[in-house]
């Protein structure tokens, strides 16, 4: 690809040592992770087992937890998702919870490796930089052993929903739109926010029928095919009780790393941010206000691909990034979609020789290592240091965001 950056001849001996380096401290990150979920089960894992057993049982009891639909849009906590997402979660609640956590918690892991494995192929199709195989092992291996990966692996699905996207835009930028985007639709009913990456896809006009065409097939046959499973009655439930609900509220405890939760924990006590659960009610303004800003980050991002030689994957990653920050309940793990866009922008540092960059880089990632939910006395020092401690993640992917509007500009198009 023309204007493609290259870097340096790599012969600093610190940069070609560096890979095993990192490869070997992603291992052990990841063998110490294995050990601390010994005998853990995530809380959320048993709300997925749970509503798989009411689903066997009788079809129409999905949202009927403990809670009640009122009380369960209200908390923000029980089974929040559409109908079809059942075809994700079948698997984990079929067994024991024993063997079911089991399977979710080597099936995260095993989907985020595939999911990044996809994503260095796409990467090299569209002629962004790849570095050697030490250094591509190396982001992969410290990439799993991140605070998301992490949480997911403790009970939680994104990285299974990341696998989804994934496998989406791979069809759909290897001429397979019409597919690519159907399972995007697939993906959208099952946590919504897929369906933003139908956008990166319609920008190309080869792409753009095919794409609208397998999306809305997909947004209609799936569905259908839930339909003959779930009653009407567990539509208009979702649809009309708990979707406004929910829409409105957030959760404002620490481990909710979203712009929304973020701003929102500026003006709470932090005892409530450390301790709580709770549910707040966003204004209408906020929220439309984050939403618009994620929207005006791709949009951005678009502009600088058509004025510059960037791939139009680079869209795709930023489009990525973007779900960890608009959704109102951006959990430490909801940030996993965040991972294709930190190798990507570290294979572009790496191979630009670019230590300023590395390092902003670095930075990020020691950001979103530890989980989320994880409390620092020292942070009490300050206020300020308070909430830039317990916004890392937002903090870090808007680093992630800043790297790759360098490098999607490092070259221009020919005249």
């Amino acid at each position: 690809m023309a204007g493609r950056i290259t870097g340096m001849n790599g012969n600093h001996g610190w940069f070609r040592m560096l890979p095993w380096f990192g490869s070997l401290a992603g291992l052990l990150l990841l063998a110490f992770e294995q050990l601390s979920l010994k005998g853990h089960r995530g809380s959320d894992f048993f709300v997925f087992h749970d509503a798989v057993k009411r689903v066997l049982a009788d079809p129409a009891t999905l949202y009927d937890d403990v809670r009640g639909v009122a009380g369960t849009a209200e908390s923000l906590q029980g089974f929040l998702y559409p109908p079809p997402s059942i075809a994700m979660l079948l698997p984990f609640g079929l067994g024991t919870v024993e063997t079911g956590f089991a399977l979710l918690a080597w099936g995260a892991l095993i989907a985020a490796i595939v999911a990044l494995w996809l994503w260095f192929g796409v990467m090299r199709d569209a002629g962004i930089v790849q570095p050697d195989r030490p250094t591509r092992v190396m982001l992969m291996l410290l990439a799993l052993a991140s605070g998301p990966v992490f949480t997911c692996r403790a009970g939680q699905v994104d990285t299974l929903i990341l696998l989804i996207i994934m496998a989406g835009t791979v069809l759909a930028f290897r001429g397979r739109a019409g597919w690519g985007a159907a399972v995007l639709a697939f993906g959208a009913w099952v946590k919504i926010y897929p369906a933003l990456l139908i956008l990166p896809v319609l920008v190309d006009p080869k792409r753009r029928w095919p794409a609208i065409l397998g999306f809305g097939a997909g947004a209609v046959i799936v569905p259908l095919l839930a339909a003959a499973v779930f009653p009407l009655s567990v539509w208009i439930t979702y649809f009309t009780q708990m979707m406004p609900v929910m829409a409105s509220r957030t959760i404002v405890n620490i481990d909710n790393q979203s712009v929304v939760a973020d701003i929102v924990r500026l003006s709470l006590d932090h005892r409530l941010a450390l301790a709580s659960y709770d549910t707040v009610v966003v204004p209408a303004l906020l929220r439309n206000g984050v939403v618009l800003m994620g929207l005006a980050i791709m949009g951005a991002m678009q502009w600088r691909v058509w004025r510059t030689d960037a791939p139009q994957l680079t869209v795709a990653a930023i489009t990525m990034a973007v779900i960890s920050l608009i959704a109102p309940l951006g959990w430490g793990h909801s940030y996993a979609y965040v991972l294709p866009l930190l190798v990507m922008v570290a294979a572009q540092a790496w191979n630009a020789r670019s230590p300023g960059w590395l390092a902003v880089i670095g930075c990020a990632y020691l950001a979103i290592l530890l989980p989320g939910h994880r409390q620092f006395g020292f942070a009490e020092a300050s206020p300020v240091l308070w909430h830039l401690i317990y916004s890392r993640y937002a903090l870090a992917t808007f680093g992630l965001l800043a790297a790759a509007w360098r490098f999607a500009g490092a070259v221009t198009k020919a005249s």
